[in-house]
């Protein structure tokens, strides 16, 4: 994971979405209208955050179209997501400027 991905989930409007969108996706694969039930987020919404999660190798589609599932890629490292993740939830009640220098450190 890069710092592309820390931009991708801590860092960008929509970060949190995008968190729970990878979260649900590593159980099972998803189509859109799913995600927006699952998540209770407007359908264009969770397109939206789909697009440039698939733009940055995070998600793939077994199809175009609609009621096309999506899934993590396989370039996707969900383990090390998880280690940053789980990292910044342990320092929110930090300054975020001390998180970012660790989660960037971890990236390393």
């Amino acid at each position: 994971m890069n710092t592309t991905y820390f931009r991708l989930f801590f860092e960008s409007p929509g970060n949190f979405n995008r968190v729970k969108i990878v979260n649900l996706l590593n159980q099972r694969p998803y189509n859109i209208n799913q995600l927006s039930k699952e998540l209770n987020l407007n359908y264009r919404t969770v397109q939206h955050h789909i697009k440039v999660l698939g733009e940055n190798m995070v998600v793939q589609s077994d199809s175009n179209g609609y009621g096309a599932l999506f899934s993590l890629s396989d370039e996707f490292d969900i383990d090390k997501f998880m280690e940053i993740y789980n990292a910044s939830l342990d320092e929110c009640v930090l300054d975020e400027d001390v998180m970012r220098k660790k989660v960037l450190k971890m990236l390393k």
